[in-house]
């Protein structure tokens, strides 16, 4: 599967949180999140695990905490969390968020 097909079938995965415009991080701190954030990328999106290992790296270091914590709840398929986080984040990091799965694994795949 080509990079681009991999990246399109993570978008179409988290396309909840790009529909939702309303929100903390339960658990999604530190190593843990990262290897959470890793283990679900891959089992849920067929990204290879270095660009799951990158893009991961990349949220950590470009969303808020929360907005980590929201993607991360998304891939997990824990819906009530990430609900939650939404509900108490403000809009302009929810769309980060939610934008995130569109850019950081092109920017991952590009080098």
């Amino acid at each position: 599967m080509s990079r681009i097909r991999q990246i399109a079938c993570a978008v179409m995965l988290v396309s909840p949180v790009l529909l939702s415009a309303c929100g903390g991080g339960g658990g999604a701190s530190g190593a843990n999140g990262e290897k959470r954030f890793v283990a679900a990328c891959t089992s849920k999106t067929n990204m290879p695990q270095d660009l799951c290992e990158c893009v991961a790296k990349k949220a950590r270091n470009d969303l808020s905490k929360d907005g980590f914590a929201m993607l991360l709840a998304t891939l997990e398929d824990d819906r009530a969390t990430a609900d939650a986080l939404r509900r108490s984040m403000k809009l302009e990091e929810v769309t980060q968020a939610g934008m995130f799965m569109a850019t950081g694994p092109a920017a991952c795949a590009r080098g």
